[in-house]
């Protein structure tokens, strides 16, 4: 169910960090009203991981949030960036579903295989993402960062003192 909320302010919501993929990738449409959106198959697999979680906290997600066709309204709203992730309650990474060679990577918000792991972080387009600095280290300290690859999940900071230990 999609709602317009005017404020985040009001409410406490989920912010998704996530990579768009390529321009042509369309994966899928969400109904906006009478409307129908365009998403991409990485939109398309956080929205149903989110779904599958049973969560009502209201979603900001930039590619449905933001009218992408509107030049004007993007760059409103990527003056708005940094308060978006500051005030989210959740941030959710989404690195996208996970290839043969995640398995393994981690497991019960562990890492598991060190080897594996590196790669996979290696591999993943979220992590060559400009704006990845913003939209995590903007999370407020009383927000919950988990970052998600396909159904394994580990909270930001466990993943960020493990990189940090191992380098």
């Amino acid at each position: 169910r999609l709602e317009h909320i005017s404020s985040l302010k009001t409410y406490p919501y989920r912010a998704v960090s996530y990579a768009w993929g390529s321009p042509k990738d369309k994966a899928g449409e969400l109904l906006l009203g009478e409307r129908k959106l365009n998403i991409s198959s990485s939109v398309q697999g956080v929205l149903r991981k989110i779904r599958s979680m049973d969560d009502p906290c209201p979603i900001w997600i930039d590619q449905v949030c933001i009218n992408q066709e509107d030049g004007i309204e993007k760059g409103q709203q990527v003056k708005l960036m940094q308060d978006i992730f500051a005030n989210a309650s959740h941030v959710t990474v989404w690195l996208g579903e996970e290839k043969q060679s995640d398995r393994g990577a981690f497991e019960n918000s562990q890492i598991s295989d060190k080897d594996k792991f590196f790669n996979m972080l290696r591999d993943r387009e979220w992590f060559r993402r400009t704006w990845v600095i913003q939209e995590v280290a903007c999370s407020s300290s009383k927000a919950s960062v988990h970052v998600w690859c396909g159904n394994e999940e580990i909270p930001w900071e466990r993943l960020a003192r493990y990189v940090m230990h191992e380098l």
